[in-house]
C-alpha cells in the first residue's frame, strides 16, 4: 500500500507539472512516456491489491478502481489530441491542459480513497433489482401472523416499493409528456392499492380473503408499472438515437454564428442540457440493466466522460459565441470531438444489450401512430409532414441497427429470418427517403407522389410487425402474449384518500427530482441517499410459511425488460481486463513517439 501511495503522489505531481511543459513537442512526448511509466506502475500494484480484494468477495470495490484506471486511459487519449491541435497551431491550449489536470487528479483521488477505505462512492442499484427486493418484502406480508408483525412487514415493504416509486418519478423527469403522464398515474396506483392494502390488514376483524387480494393487486400494479417504466425508457432510447447528434450540433453551429441572439443561443442550450440528461438517464439504465460488469464499466467510463464536459463544454461553446479568437475555437473543437467519440462509444454498448423484441414492440406502436398521424393529414388536408416521415425514417433506421448489433451474438432458432427482414427494412427506408427527395423536394409534392410515399411507409410498418411477429416466436425470448395486452391502460382503483395519496406522490415526485439532480457516474458525489437505497440488495428466499409469489406475476407481468437477459455474454476475468488497460497504454505511449 506505502508503495502504490507513493507512486500516486509522484503521478499527481508530475500531472501538475503540465503547464510547465510548453511548445516544445520533444519535451511533451518525454514528459507524457514518463506520466504513462508512472501509470503502468501504479496498475501493476494495484493488481496485486485487487487480487486480494477479490478473494475477501468486495466486486463493487474492484469494478469502481477498474473505471478509475479506464477514465484515466480515456482523459490520456484527449490528452494526446490536444498536443496534437497545440502541435498543428504551434501554440498551448490552456484551458484544455488545466481541464485535463483536473479531471486526472481526481481521478488519482478517488483511487487514493478507494484503497484507504475511504471513498463514499455509492453504488446505485438497479430498477429491476429494486423491484425484485419490493416484491419478495410484500411477499412476506402474512396476515395468518401476530397483527403487529405482519404491520411492520407492510411497512418495511412500503419503504421498499416508494424506492421504486422515486426512481420510476426521476425517470419521468426526463422522458416525454405522456410518457411522464403514464409512469405518474401508475405510480398513482400503486400508492391507492397500497393505502387500501394497509386499510384491509388495519381492520380489527381482517378478512385473509380479502387481504391476499388486496396483495395480489399490489403485485399487479408494481409489475405493472415496471413494464411502463422499461417501456417508456425503451421509447426514449428509440427517439433520442433517432437524433443522436443534432442538439450537439445545433449548439456548435450556434456558438459560432453572430448573427443569432444570446436569447436563442440560450434556447439551444436549454436544448441540449435536456438531451444530455435523457442521454445520461438511458445510460444509468443501461450499466444497471446488464450483468456484464466488463459491459458495465466501459459504459459507465462514457458516461463519465459525458458527466465530466457538462461543465466545460457548454460555458467554452459560450465563450466562442462572446468571443471567437482562435484559441477558444480550438478548445470547443477538441471538446466538441471528445463529446462525440465517446457517445458513440456509449450509443454502441448500449445497442448490444437492448432486449430487441422489447424494442421491437415499442418502435412498432410508434411507427403505426406516425403513419395514422400521415394518414389523417392526408385525408384532411392533403398534405405530408416532412418532419414526421423523418422520424419514421430515422426511427426505422435506429430499430434496424439496434436488432441487427443484438442478435448477432444470440443462439436463435430464426436469426436467418430475422436478418433478411433487417435487411429489408433497410431497404424501404431508403427508398423512402429517396422518394421523398425525387417527390417532396425536388419536385412540388403531388396527391399520386404522397401515395406512393405512404405506401411505403405501410411497407414498412408491415416488415416492423413481422420483424415482432419473428422475435416473438423465437424460443430465446420470454412468451409475448402480455405484450399485446392492454390489461395495464384501465387500472381498477381501490377506493383510498385522495389527498392522502396525492400529498404521497407529490413527496415520491420531489425525491425523484433530487435523485436525478444528485446522481453520478464519478465525477460528482451523490448529497444523500435514502436508507433502503444505500443497502446492499440482497433477494430474500421467501419461507415456506409466507405466501409465494404468483407465477403468472413472474412470467407474464414482468416480460419487458431493457436489457435481454437471454443473451450469451462473455465475462472477461480481472486480470484480462488489467491486461487490456496495460496495452491501451502501451499503444497510448507509443503514439507521442510516432
Amino acid at each position: 500500500m506505502e508503495s502504490i501511495s507513493t507512486n500516486l503522489l509522484k503521478c499527481r505531481r508530475h500531472i501538475d507539472s503540465l503547464q510547465s511543459n510548453s511548445k516544445d513537442y520533444t519535451n511533451i512526448s518525454k514528459w507524457f512516456r514518463e506520466l504513462c511509466n508512472v501509470i503502468a506502475e501504479i496498475i501493476l500494484e494495484i493488481t496485486s491489491y485487487t487480487k486480494e480484494m477479490k478473494t475477501q468477495g468486495n466486486k463493487n470495490h474492484i469494478r469502481t478502481l477498474l473505471l478509475h484506471l479506464t477514465q484515466i486511459l480515456t482523459l490520456l487519449s484527449l490528452l494526446i489530441q490536444i498536443f496534437l491541435k497545440e502541435d498543428e497551431i504551434k501554440e498551448d491550449i490552456m484551458e484544455a491542459r488545466t481541464f485535463i489536470i483536473k479531471q486526472l487528479c481526481y481521478c488519482i483521488e478517488g483511487i487514493e480513497l478507494l484503497l484507504s477505505g475511504n471513498s463514499n462512492f455509492i453504488q446505485h442499484e438497479s430498477f429491476q433489482k429494486l423491484v425484485d427486493a419490493a416484491l419478495d418484502k410484500l411477499a412476506q406480508i402474512d396476515v395468518s401472523d401476530n397483527k403487529e408483525i405482519y404491520l411492520q412487514s407492510y411497512h418495511i415493504s412500503r419503504k421498499h416499493i416508494e424506492d421504486i416509486l422515486c426512481y420510476s418519478m426521476s425517470i419521468a423527469q426526463v422522458t416525454y409528456v405522456e410518457d411522464s403522464k403514464i409512469i405518474r398515474g401508475s405510480c398513482k396506483t400503486v400508492l391507492e392499492h397500497l393505502d387500501s392494502l394497509f386499510e384491509e390488514i388495519n381492520k380489527d376483524n381482517i378478512n385473509i380473503a380479502m387481504c391476499n387480494l388486496s396483495i395480489d393487486s399490489c403485485y399487479d400494479k408494481i409489475c405493472a408499472l415496471e413494464r411502463k417504466v422499461n417501456a417508456c425508457v425503451l421509447k426514449l432510447s428509440l427517439k433520442i438515437f433517432s437524433h443522436y447528434f443534432d442538439p450537439l450540433e445545433k449548439l456548435s453551429n450556434c456558438s459560432f454564428n453572430k448573427l443569432i441572439s444570446s436569447d436563442a443561443l440560450d434556447d439551444v442550450i436549454v436544448e441540449y442540457d435536456l438531451h444530455v440528461d435523457r442521454i445520461m438517464q438511458i445510460g444509468f439504465f443501461a450499466t444497471s440493466s446488464t450483468t456484464n460488469a466488463t459491459s458495465t464499466i466501459k459504459m459507465k467510463n462514457c458516461l463519465a466522460s459525458l458527466e465530466a464536459l457538462e461543465s466545460e463544454l457548454v460555458p467554452n461553446l459560450n465563450a466562442v459565441f462572446c468571443n471567437n479568437a482562435g484559441i477558444n475555437q480550438h478548445f470547443a473543437f477538441l471538446l466538441v470531438q471528445h463529446w462525440k467519440q465517446q457517445a458513440e462509444s456509449l450509443r454502441k454498448m448500449i445497442y448490444a444489450i437492448i432486449d430487441p423484441f422489447a424494442l421491437c414492440q415499442v418502435a412498432y406502436e410508434e411507427i403505426k401512430l406516425h403513419i395514422d398521424a400521415l394518414n389523417s393529414s392526408l385525408t384532411n388536408s392533403g398534405i405530408l409532414s416532412m418532419s414526421m416521415l423523418s422520424d419514421i425514417i430515422e426511427e426505422s433506421i435506429v430499430l434496424e441497427s439496434i436488432v441487427t448489433c443484438s442478435v448477432q451474438d444470440m443462439e436463435m432458432d430464426n436469426l436467418e429470418n430475422v436478418r433478411r427482414i433487417c435487411e429489408d427494412i433497410k431497404n424501404v427506408t431508403h427508398e423512402i427517403r429517396c422518394a421523398i427527395d425525387l417527390l417532396m423536394v425536388r419536385n412540388s409534392p403531388t396527391k399520386s407522389g404522397n401515395e406512393r410515399i405512404m405506401k411505403r411507409c405501410k411497407i414498412l410498418k408491415g416488415l416492423t410487425k413481422r420483424l415482432l411477429l419473428s422475435l416473438a416466436l423465437d424460443s430465446s425470448f420470454p412468451d409475448s402474449n402480455a405484450f399485446f395486452e392492454d390489461e395495464f391502460l384501465n387500472d381498477k382503483k381501490p377506493h383510498s384518500s385522495k389527498d392522502a395519496v396525492n400529498k404521497s406522490l407529490d413527496y415520491i415526485t420531489s425525491k425523484g427530482k433530487k435523485m436525478i439532480k444528485e446522481r453520478s457516474v464519478l465525477y460528482k458525489t451523490p448529497k444523500s441517499m435514502s436508507n433502503s437505497m444505500q443497502e446492499k440488495m440482497i433477494s430474500t428466499k421467501l419461507k415456506s410459511s409466507k405466501r409465494p409469489m404468483p407465477l403468472s406475476k413472474l412470467v407474464h407481468l414482468r416480460n419487458m425488460q431493457f436489457s435481454n437477459c437471454s443473451k450469451t455474454t462473455n465475462e472477461t476475468s480481472l486480470d484480462l481486463q488489467i491486461t487490456a488497460i496495460l496495452a491501451d497504454l502501451e499503444n497510448l505511449s507509443t503514439v507521442t513517439n510516432a
